[in-house]
C-alpha cells in the first residue's frame, strides 16, 4: 500500500488500489461499528460481548456499592456498640436530667406502663439465650482465637462456623437456631404461643448440656 501511495494521491490509482484503500478504511472502522459490509464481505466486531462484559462489571460495581451502604446502615441502626465508658457516664447523666426536666416526658414516666414489665417466661427465655451465648462465645474464642479477637461475629455466624468445622453436632445445630429465635421473640416482647415457650423451657437444658460437653471436651478435637 505504501508503494502505491504516490500514484493514489496523484490520481493515478488503479482498481486494485481502490479496492485495497477501501478495505484498509473498512478495517480501521471495524472497532467503531458493530458490523460493516464491504463489497459483499461482512466485517463483524465482537462488540456485543464487550458490551455485555461492561454491563456485568458495572452491575458488580453497583452491587458492591449497595452492599457497602447496607453494611453502613446496619452498623448504624442495628449495632449499639460497646457500653459507655465510666467517664462518659457523667455526660449521660446530664442527658437524663434534661429528659427529667421535660414536663411531657416526666408525666409519661409517672404514669408508667405495667404491661411492659417482663413476665417470668420472658426472664426464663432470656436466661436460656444468655447461657447458650456464653458457651458458644467460649467455644469460638477457644477454636478461633484470631477471628474472635479481631472480628466481631454474630452468634449465628459463630454457630455456623463451629458447625462447619465439626465442632457442633448436626442435630444440635439444627435445633439451636430455633431455640434462639424463640428466646429472641420473648426477650423483645413479641408474641409466642404457650407451646413455643414450653418447648424451649422443657428442652433448653438438653441443648445447653450438649454445648457444655463440647466445651469440656474441647481438647479432644
Amino acid at each position: 500500500m505504501g508503494y502505491r501511495l504516490g500514484d493514489i494521491t496523484s490520481g493515478n490509482a488503479t482498481t486494485n488500489d481502490s479496492f485495497l484503500l477501501g478495505l484498509f478504511v473498512a478495517m480501521m472502522l471495524v472497532p467503531i461499528f458493530a458490523e460493516m459490509e464491504f463489497l459483499g464481505i461482512k466485517l463483524k466486531q465482537e462488540i456485543d460481548e464487550l458490551k455485555e462484559s461492561i454491563r456485568i462489571q458495572f452491575g458488580d460495581i453497583k452491587s458492591d456499592i449497595r452492599n457497602s451502604q447496607n453494611q453502613t446502615l446496619n452498623a448504624t441502626f442495628h449495632s449499639f456498640g460497646p457500653p459507655p465508658s465510666e467517664n462518659k457516664l457523667s455526660e449521660l447523666k446530664q442527658e437524663i436530667e434534661i429528659i427529667k426536666s421535660n414536663p411531657e416526658l416526666v408525666e409519661v414516666e409517672k404514669e408508667g406502663v405495667d404491661s411492659d414489665i417482663p413476665t417470668d417466661d420472658n426472664i426464663d427465655l432470656f436466661v436460656v439465650r444468655y447461657k447458650i451465648e456464653r458457651i458458644v462465645n467460649r467455644l469460638f474464642a477457644y477454636f478461633f482465637p484470631d477471628i474472635a479477637n479481631n472480628q466481631r461475629m454474630s452468634l449465628l455466624e459463630q454457630i455456623s462456623q463451629l458447625s462447619r468445622s465439626g465442632l457442633i453436632n448436626n442435630d444440635v445445630k439444627t435445633v439451636l437456631p430455633k431455640v434462639l429465635a424463640t428466646c429472641n421473640y420473648a426477650i423483645h416482647g413479641r408474641p409466642l404461643t404457650r407451646k413455643q415457650i414450653d418447648f424451649v423451657k422443657d428442652n433448653a437444658d438438653v441443648v445447653i448440656s450438649a454445648l457444655s460437653a463440647t466445651y469440656e471436651n474441647r481438647d479432644m478435637f
